[in-house]
């Protein structure tokens, strides 16, 4: 399971200093497949770890951005649509999203 990576890798970077490379695809792809299979909590912990490593995904951000608003956690959806139009700030429907939120 996803839960077993996080954790595996965590758990031995810690350890033995090992760095995992895993590239911002591999996180949207499995995070997507996390989302589709209704396991939004994990896909959160997933993205969130794909973040500590490409902070300037928007693609991240608005997966768990929208994970977050579909939990009702706005505020930590509103978060991450704000960095991402620090990313991309012309993108008028993230805009939009913001001002439904706020």
């Amino acid at each position: 399971s996803y839960q077993y990576f996080i954790d595996f890798s965590n758990n031995q970077q810690d350890r033995y200093n090992v760095i995992f490379d895993y590239s911002e695809g591999y996180f949207i792809g499995n995070s997507m497949s996390l989302v589709r299979q209704g396991d939004s909590e994990t896909a959160i912990k997933l993205i969130t770890y794909g973040l500590n490593k490409y902070p300037k995904s928007d693609v991240l951000h608005s997966i768990i951005a929208t994970e977050y608003e579909k939990s009702g956690q706005n505020k930590l959806a509103i978060e991450h649509y704000r960095k991402i139009l620090e990313i991309k700030p012309d993108l008028d429907f993230i805009k939009k999203k913001l001002e439904d939120l706020e």
